[in-house]
């Protein structure tokens, strides 16, 4: 069972784990935003962006805030995208796939061969 089960199960538990991250991640940013999250000595995201909420300060200073709101965008978005590539590398059904792929090298080449010669052809013949 668990040779059956599992590599169709972690997957998906991967993804789900890494998407919680990111989820976790930006509700502490939105709740530290908001004042209900991590209290102001401690340093937070979401108390970094709060303290830059005036009109003048985000016309004038962005130094204060994008840094802060640049830093969880990347975060966020390289969490997810290990979670992609985790779940790449441990699907089997990609396994398949990728095993197949290095099958079909002799029909990629004889298609690469085939536009090579059309492209050789029209340029010999003239464009136009």
């Amino acid at each position: 069972m668990y040779r059956h089960i599992m590599p169709n199960v972690l997957a998906p538990i991967l993804v789900v784990a890494t998407l919680g991250v990111a989820g976790a991640i930006l509700t502490e940013t939105s709740l530290s935003f908001l004042g209900l999250g991590v209290q102001a000595p401690t340093p937070s995201w979401g108390n970094m962006m709060s303290d830059a909420t005036s009109p003048t300060i985000l016309e004038n200073a962005p130094w204060l805030w994008l840094p802060a709101g640049l830093a969880i965008a990347i975060c966020v978005i390289s969490i997810n995208f290990i979670g992609d590539g985790l779940r790449d590398a441990f699907d089997p059904r990609m396994q398949v796939w990728a095993a197949t792929s290095r099958s079909c090298r002799s029909w990629q080449m004889e298609a690469w061969r085939s536009w090579r010669a059309m492209v050789t052809c029209t340029l010999a013949n003239g464009v136009g």
